[in-house]
């Protein structure tokens, strides 16, 4: 059978705010004050992490800052880690003492803004003129865009790049 659970005392929060105040992460908390309140490690760290986020303004995020050089590892990472980029997460947040969902998160964010761009392809005059007679030849935009590898908006602006001339 469960123990009953104990009803926090207005000393004990106290306690937890004045370390929460000085900067003490949740965790920390728990493990330095459970003894003292006669507590759980576990409990002391949770009801941490719910006061301070009950703190927070609506919105705000949670959690600390990245750091340049953080910033620098996961960059390093995309360039020479292989794998998914939950499977880059799940190998590198122990290391960087972050959880795997703010590494995926921070990963996705870098890729996405440091993906390079493709190249843009021009058309020739002999590719515009076989969009051209494959159309009138009755093949769908997707078909032609299969056949001469290019996705179908830029064959249908092929076309029409054409018409302009």
């Amino acid at each position: 059978m469960k123990a009953p659970c104990k009803i926090w005392r207005t000393s004990e929060t106290r306690a937890i705010d004045a370390a929460l105040d000085a900067g003490i992460h949740p965790e920390q908390i728990g493990r330095d004050l459970a003894a003292r309140l006669g507590r759980t490690v576990e409990s002391v760290a949770t009801v941490a992490r719910v006061r301070r986020r009950a703190r927070l303004p609506p919105g705000a995020k949670m959690g600390r800052r990245w750091t340049r050089s953080e910033l620098r590892r996961l960059d390093a990472a995309l360039a020479t880690e292989t794998g998914t980029t939950r499977q880059i997460a799940a190998r590198i947040a122990p290391r960087m003492d972050r959880t795997v969902c703010a590494v995926r998160q921070r990963l996705d964010e870098r890729r996405a803004r440091f993906r390079p761009r493709p190249r843009r392809q021009h058309w020739t005059e002999a590719e515009v003129e076989e969009v051209l007679r494959l159309r009138r030849e009755g093949a769908t935009w997707q078909q032609i865009a299969d056949r001469m590898g290019r996705p179908v908006d830029s064959v249908r602006r092929a076309k029409d790049a054409k018409r302009r001339t």
